[in-house]
């Protein structure tokens, strides 16, 4: 298995989505998204960040319960990723949240 240096199209490096678009005759940037898919997106962000906190849950459950100490230690470090990526699905969210309420009250849905 081989690991490459960049990132998936459309993403940051941080695997956020990107904002991208057409650039229009005016100079404006239109998004390609509609209100729905940025809700979706927001919905799908969402129902990420509570799986990432039921694991977390789930690693301190374990923690607490081993006999061994670097079991316990494994399981806290394995529950500290899971909520550092259920506050990026969160911040996720949010964003795609936003910005599906900017293209629905801008008034033309897209």
């Amino acid at each position: 298995m081989t690991l490459t240096a960049g990132r998936a199209p459309g993403r940051t490096p941080l695997g956020l989505p990107c904002r991208s678009g057409n650039s229009t005759s005016g100079g404006q940037f239109m998004s390609e998204k509609t209100t729905l898919d940025h809700l979706a997106d927001a919905a799908g962000a969402k129902l990420n960040e509570v799986a990432d906190r039921a694991r977390a849950a789930g690693h301190e459950v374990a923690a607490r319960v081993s006999d061994s100490p670097l079991d316990t230690a494994s399981e806290k470090v394995k529950a500290g990723v899971d909520r550092a990526k259920a506050g990026i699905h969160n911040a996720e969210a949010h964003a795609s949240y936003d910005e599906g309420h900017r293209e629905a009250t801008d008034g033309d849905g897209h």
